[in-house]
């Protein structure tokens, strides 16, 4: 005997609203734009935003974040270079990197004057270069 099984139809929920007229949950009523974006999972940097901005004593003005720039610029006075080019960096901005390319062009030029001669440089030009 071939055994049966019992099909189960999957329905989805519905609401009535106001009118009495039944509706499809997946949007909730009178938010015609759904539920929106997921909130943002906490990371690392908000973590580090936080403790940072935290006073270093109960009665203090002075943060974390305030304690270790000093120290930074401190070690900058010192001479330690790696914190030199730090503060610099936060200062003075890191410089624009620029790349200037000069591009010959060796290519016939058309001067309007004698097609089938332009044509023939062009062409000889191409094949010189493949």
């Amino acid at each position: 005997m071939a055994k049966q099984t019992k099909r189960v139809s999957k329905k989805k929920k519905t609401t009535s609203d106001k009118n009495g007229s039944k509706t499809d949950t997946k949007f909730k009523l009178g938010n015609p734009g759904g539920p929106g974006r997921p909130k943002k999972e906490i990371c690392i940097p908000h973590i580090l935003r936080e403790i940072m901005a935290e006073p270093i004593a109960k009665k203090s003005k002075r943060t974390k974040l305030d304690v270790i720039l000093d120290n930074v610029v401190n070690m900058a006075i010192k001479g330690d270079s790696w914190s030199i080019q730090f503060v610099a960096d936060r200062t003075e901005g890191k410089p624009q990197l620029s790349i200037a390319m000069a591009i010959e062009d060796k290519r016939p030029k058309f001067t309007g004057k004698n097609p089938t001669k332009f044509l023939n440089e062009y062409i000889n030009f191409q094949n010189a270069e493949a």
